[in-house]
């Protein structure tokens, strides 16, 4: 019996250890992995890699502040102020 016991603590204490390594293996891929640089993804990804610092550019919040009557007071087309109608009229949204 006593030999049994010592054989599954042995067991159990071989399965602890090994459960250990896996975990600060996996710990330290994590930490190794976090400073590496990003790469392409698959054929095909186009990844862009933003600044930390800068904010990426808010469209909406610009449309809200853009006021829906800002072509009236202009009465020439031009490609700056986007303020074409008819056949002249951008295809595309501008800003």
């Amino acid at each position: 019996l006593q030999s049994k016991l010592r054989e599954s603590m042995a067991s159990f204490s071989s399965r602890r250890y090994l459960f250990l390594l896996l975990e600060v293996l996996f710990i330290t891929f994590l930490y190794v992995s976090a400073f590496l640089p990003e790469t392409e993804g698959l054929a095909g990804d186009n990844v862009v890699e933003v600044n930390r610092s800068q904010r990426e550019f808010d469209y909406f919040a610009l449309s809200l502040q853009w006021p829906g009557t800002y072509c009236r007071g202009t009465r020439h087309c031009c490609s700056k102020n986007a303020c074409c109608r008819g056949s002249n009229s951008p295809t595309q949204f501008t800003i």
